[in-house]
């Protein structure tokens, strides 16, 4: 520390020090040539005799300089004063180097902060590498994911030893009716008692449910989030006991569970084949107790997603094999709600980050060949720039600068340069983490969170320092090189590489041409996917269409199933609801379902009145509740027989439409008009059979489904959709109000256009192609630039041997063809490489393409055509800028 201090205040010095240096050395000089001229020699001859007695001043002063201790600060003082004036004199180079460097470490760092939130950081669960989900799985209709029974999760948590837990809960929507303003939808959650500790959970206030708050009557209580409680509640301190109005019922406020509790919740509903009326809504607001009983949730209902803890010493397959063997003996027992099924157990993290991972890893391998891409292309820069310095750096070698001297030199205006890129790369990453969360898919986990923290940040600088470490060892491998005497007969400004420099410089090129068709293909394939998703007739028409969803309350809108479908109040609801949507301006058609059409909603089993022998092994059906004018508003089209109509109602005869899925499965070569079919225990004559509704999403099969009037299966949740050519948002103001007329305490939520609706289903491909098609862009760009300049300086090198043809007869095209073959052998190999590249790696893409093939013969034909062209269109420009040269060149004799 005391030879750091000293050496500082030497350095702090070095002026006063160096002007009193100066003049003593100047008076030594002068006692010298007097000394002589006293000698009789004359004076011009004395001042060479003292000179060459005294040495170099500069070398005087650097030895006194080193004697002092004060040499390295200065040094590194007088590097950076050069690199900054190294950068200031060359602007264009400089401002290229930086935006290049700039994109590529904000796009890596953006990408890795993502990653990083996603699927790097460690869960909020305690041994969550221990917890697994219980699915049930259904062998006639091929489902692996699908939510569990009541009874049956009571049954498997008595008898499976393989787990020592298994904990239930299912999604809900509940109205917070608060004193003053309008009622408030919150996102709830009812869960076991045993839930949040089992995942290692505790309340930040109170406690948690207790097992006799877990029993039908146990009393309304609640959790609510953290969240919830500082924005809603302002996080006041009495919280606990205070009382709030959930579903017309005042619930107590029991304790407050941190955010991250819900931690992959939302994945785990998406994930399930059947969710019924739940959607993802990025945050669980609520804790309820399950209170649920067998007589609400038999058998043949199945809402409860199954979270298991592994017992030490098992794993998940382990309890796969325990879970199935007491699957298949409660098939045995109950032969007619549980034939097929069977169970599927797999870790809780492959659950929540599995679908999210294909998605990250192809965007982390995309960034890299955007990264590599452009560190390609600032090497290259480096490169030439390093050949045009070479007379620079041959004269200081031959006025006593030393390789280490030179390459420190470099390093300096290296880090000075990879400074600036990466202070701008932050930058572009901030803003780039920022769009990615608005504009990502709602099905990745955690990607709110995904933030530009010090974990990014580090990410960056370490990125910054590999690149630097190879642009300093650049120049000084090429300038270094090169024969002084050589560099210092060349013309001034004139740029030559050696051989060694050449050859590096075309292995640049062609490498950014293969890292750039890789990345083409693989957008273009993304591309590509998206809009074959995107052109799939789903059944329906979203355009012009609006959406409200409800929940109503049981207080008020009671479901006594013993007067099933005489449900009054919710009939009542829906047909007023109804006809004041309808009578709204501009309304083309409305009408009220219990799911949208890309809500799956719930399946059943089901039989064919007369077939029932035939159709044991069938799978569940999709049950789809409507009211009439559903066709008119979805665009669902009638292939035969009627739609559901007016007269349907819950006092007339039992009906139902098939769509052509199930029309063709289960009803081939006969007529289904007029056939019976029956669930809960109810036949119903089929009066139509429409087109099929891609439920699962537009870019899944439509299953089997039957729509059933909603008069005559009248539920508690619902949605209301609008046709009409109005504005959304204005329409969307009028239907609140229309149902705060109903029902002034009902809070709607989900309201928005269809079409954005629709929209979302395809977000992580819509993501993936917005930022592997920007990628790609870049990656094209850098590698033209690449291209741009190997033909440049190429053609700029044989100027004059282009001139001299030209004047002994050789056509222009001729010579533009020898000029450009040598970059069209490079672009070749380059294009050739990249598209086996592409080939090779298609497979992470696999699980993000749609309608089409990973090794789809167009694209794999068409991008790498397409770059070659491009790039020899990159070459046309500096090819005819030094044909036009080139005459007077060889007339002056240079080249």
């Amino acid at each position: 520390m005391k030879r750091l201090l000293h050496r500082v205040r030497t350095w702090s010095r070095l002026p006063q020090d160096d002007a009193e240096h100066v003049a003593e050395v100047e008076f030594h000089l002068e006692q010298l040539v007097a000394r002589h001229m006293a000698g009789g020699v004359a004076e011009p001859e004395a001042r060479r005799r003292a000179r060459l007695e005294f040495g170099s001043r500069d070398d005087v002063r650097e030895a006194a300089r080193s004697a002092r201790g004060g040499a390295i600060l200065d040094d590194a003082w007088r590097d950076a004063r050069h690199a900054v004036h190294q950068l200031r004199s060359q602007p264009g180079f400089t401002l290229a180097v930086m935006t290049t460097l700039a994109l590529a470490i904000g796009a890596a760092t953006a990408v890795f902060s993502v990653a990083d939130h996603v699927l790097l950081r460690a869960s909020p669960y305690r041994d969550a590498a221990s917890l697994v989900v219980a699915w049930e799985t259904d062998r006639t209709s091929g489902t692996t994911r699908e939510p569990a029974a009541l009874p049956d999760w009571r049954d498997l948590q008595q008898q499976v030893r393989t787990l020592a837990s298994l904990e239930a809960a299912v999604g809900a929507v509940a109205t917070w009716t608060v004193a003053t303003g309008e009622p408030l939808r919150v996102s709830a959650m009812q869960v076991s008692p045993g839930w949040l500790g089992q995942l290692g959970v505790a309340p930040l206030r109170g406690r948690d449910f207790t097992e006799v708050e877990g029993t039908p009557g146990g009393g309304a209580v609640a959790l609510i989030s953290e969240s919830m409680w500082r924005s809603r509640l302002n996080a006041r301190e009495d919280v606990l006991g205070a009382t709030l109005r959930l579903n017309d019922v005042a619930t107590q406020v029991i304790g407050v569970v941190p955010d991250d509790a819900d931690h992959g919740l939302d994945q785990l509903h998406a994930r399930a084949a059947y969710h019924g009326t739940y959607e993802p809504v990025g945050r669980i607001d609520v804790w309820l107790p399950l209170q649920a009983t067998e007589a609400e949730l038999s058998r043949d209902t199945h809402p409860l997603l199954l979270v298991g803890r592994l017992a030490p010493g098992n794993t998940a397959g382990t309890a796969q094999a325990e879970v199935a063997g007491v699957m298949a003996d409660l098939e045995a027992r109950y032969p007619r709600s549980n034939r097929g099924r069977g169970a599927f157990v797999e870790p809780l993290q492959e659950v929540v980050h599995g679908p999210s991972r294909p998605l990250l890893v192809t965007l982390l391998a995309a960034v890299a060949l955007l990264a590599a891409v452009a560190t390609v292309n600032v090497a290259g820069l480096l490169l030439l720039r390093g050949a045009a310095r070479a007379r620079e750096v041959a004269l200081r070698t031959a006025l006593g600068a030393t390789a280490t001297r030179l390459s420190r030199q470099f390093a300096v205006e290296s880090a000075a340069l990879v400074g600036l890129g990466a202070a701008a790369g932050l930058v572009v990453a901030w803003a780039a983490v920022r769009l990615v969360r608005a504009i990502g898919p709602v099905d990745v986990p955690r990607l709110q969170e995904a933030a530009l923290d010090l974990r990014s940040i580090a990410v960056a600088i370490a990125l910054a320092g590999v690149i630097g470490v190879i642009f300093s060892l650049l120049p000084a491998l090429t300038a270094g090189r090169e024969d002084p005497v050589a560099a210092l007969k060349g013309e001034a400004g004139t740029t030559t590489l050696s051989p060694r420099g050449l050859r590096l410089r075309n292995l640049l090129v062609m490498t950014q041409l293969a890292l750039c068709v890789s990345l083409a293909i693989g957008a273009t394939l993304v591309l590509r996917s998206f809009r074959a998703a995107s052109r799939v007739d789903p059944g329906f028409d979203a355009a012009q269409v609006v959406k409200l969803q409800y929940e109503l309350p049981a207080s008020r809108y009671p479901r006594d199933f013993a007067r099933f479908p005489d449900f009054t109040e919710i009939t009542q609801f829906t047909e007023r609801t109804l006809q004041a949507a309808r009578q709204l301006p501009g309304v083309e058609a409305a009408a009220l379902a219990a799911a949208h059409p890309l809500d799956e909603g719930f399946t059943n089993s089901w039989r064919v009145v007369g077939r029932e022998a035939e159709g044991a092994d069938w799978p569940e059906i999709s049950v789809r509740v409507t009211s009439p004018g559903y066709d008119a508003t979805m665009g669902l089209r009638l292939r035969s027989g009627r739609v559901i109509t007016d007269a349907d109602g819950g006092t007339a005869p039992s009906v139902a439409l098939i769509n052509a899925t199930a029309a063709t499965r289960f009803f081939s070569g006969t007529d289904p008009i007029g056939q019976q079919l029956a669930f809960w225990g109810i036949p119903r004559r089929i009066v139509g059979v429409v087109t099929d509704e891609r439920i699962h999403g537009v870019d899944q099969a439509a299953p089997p489904a039957v729509y059933v009037p909603m008069a005559q299966a009248p539920g508690s949740s619902g949605v209301l959709l609008v046709r009409s050519a109005r504005e959304p948002e204005a329409l969307l103001a009028e239907l609140r109000r229309v149902i705060a007329g109903v029902d002034p305490q009902l809070a709607v939520y989900g309201a928005e256009p269809f079409a954005r609706t629709v929209a979302a289903t395809l977000g992580q491909r819509r993501f993936a192609m917005m930022v592997m098609g920007a990628f790609a862009v870049l990656t094209v760009l850098l590698a033209l630039v690449g291209v741009h300049g190997m033909v440049a300086y190429s053609a700029r090198q044989r100027t004059r041997e282009l001139g001299i043809r030209l004047a002994l007869g050789a056509r222009p095209p001729e010579v533009a063809a020898l000029v450009l073959g040598g970059a069209l052998r490079l672009s070749l190999a380059g294009v050739a490489l990249g598209t086996v590249g592409a080939f090779a790696g298609a497979g992470l893409l696999a699980q993000l393409l749609f309608g089409v093939s990973r090794h789809d013969p167009a694209t794999f034909i068409g991008i790498p055509l397409g770059v070659l062209l491009v790039a020899l269109l990159a070459g046309l420009g500096p090819t005819r800028r030094v044909l036009q040269a080139a005459p007077g060149a060889a007339l002056r004799g240079i080249g």
